[in-house]
């Protein structure tokens, strides 16, 4: 079981004595709120954070990324969703999780699954445990592609200069 912080800082003592597996905690979380090497760190960030700051996620003890974008709440995935996502994923070296409505069906799970999410989050407040329960198993039972998600390596693509042909070179020859 894990918390989501959500700026609350103080209460990470009482969690990882309480036996917390994981914390999701914001980068306006302080530093010194840190926990112990048994407790996972989740950090949250907006999908809208910049390429750079996200690469630098690779370096920071932390073991996953959450992307959280709140409008996944407001209705089904969209293709705006998924670009956010993969986009995220392609520039991660950590896992990343992303928010998933409760009624997301094997085919979004897919799709999710192919541009890089890892975990899905679900926001449980309101909802039934019949729901619940039923995204569980659609969970379960989707069969996943294998994980070899494909690390396309982004290079810059130059134009290469054309080789002019060789011209002859007429000699004329002199008359004398």
């Amino acid at each position: 079981w894990g918390a989501w912080l959500k700026g609350k800082n103080a209460a990470i003592p009482e969690l990882v004595k309480a036996g917390c597996d994981f914390v999701v905690f914001s980068g306006s979380t302080v530093l010194t709120a840190a926990v112990d090497e048994k407790t996972g760190k989740i950090l949250e960030v907006e999908p809208s954070i910049a390429d750079t700051m996200l690469r630098t996620t690779g370096s920071l003890p932390v073991d996953a990324v959450f992307i959280n974008d709140d409008s996944v709440g407001d209705g089904p995935l969209t293709w705006q969703h998924l670009m956010q996502f993969q986009r995220c994923a392609a520039l991660l070296t950590k896992p990343l999780l992303a928010p998933v409505p409760a009624d997301a069906g094997p085919e979004e799970l897919k799709l999710l699954w192919e541009a890089g999410v890892v975990g899905a989050v679900v926001d449980t407040e309101g909802l039934s445990p019949e729901k619940f329960k039923a995204l569980r198993n659609t969970i379960g039972d989707t069969k996943f592609p294998p994980r070899g998600r494909r690390r396309e390596k982004i290079d810059a693509t130059l134009p290469r200069p054309q080789r002019e042909p060789a011209v002859a070179e007429h000699e004329e020859e002199e008359e004398e």
